[in-house]
């Protein structure tokens, strides 16, 4: 699969700026590999997109990253649920809007789903960081929980 391109990601910067200032206390913990592997496993197959491996990899001044269906987990600082849904929402962004910036309110909205489904921070409180710091979001719909 060849990567995408985009000429334009605006709010990068400014969802960068959102994680530090507003979520980084969520980056207080380091999760074993074999539940972030289980939990990314399970929300490619409950959103219908291809599964996405998900390796360790050092890499200096980077928590994570997203690459043709791999995410790319700082053993350091990246290994948490944070960095996972922020890596897994590029993958199902990528999947489901091809076309969509990497960072832009189409992205932000899964990023803010799997936050909220994994209890980690409420729909309502990302609405309102996004608004504090200038972020877009696409409308966000609350999706039924999964069935066994």
């Amino acid at each position: 699969m060849a990567a995408r391109t985009v000429k334009s990601d605006p709010q990068a910067r400014r969802v960068y700026v959102m994680e530090r200032r507003g979520l980084w206390g969520h980056l207080d913990h380091t999760a074993p590999l074999g539940l972030l592997r289980t939990t990314a496993a399970r929300a490619c197959r409950l959103h219908g997109v291809p599964p996405v491996s998900v390796t360790v990899r050092r890499m200096r001044g980077c928590g994570g990253w997203y690459e043709h269906d791999r995410i790319n987990l700082d053993p350091d600082c990246g290994r948490n649920l944070l960095m996972l849904a922020h890596e897994l929402a590029h993958h199902v962004t990528y999947h489901k809007h091809p076309h969509a910036q990497d960072h832009g309110p189409a992205f932000v909205r899964w990023y803010a789903h799997f936050l909220d489904a994994w209890r980690l921070v409420p729909i309502e409180g990302m609405r309102a960081l996004c608004r504090d710091y200038g972020v877009g979001i696409a409308p966000v719909v609350r999706l039924p929980p999964p069935s066994k």
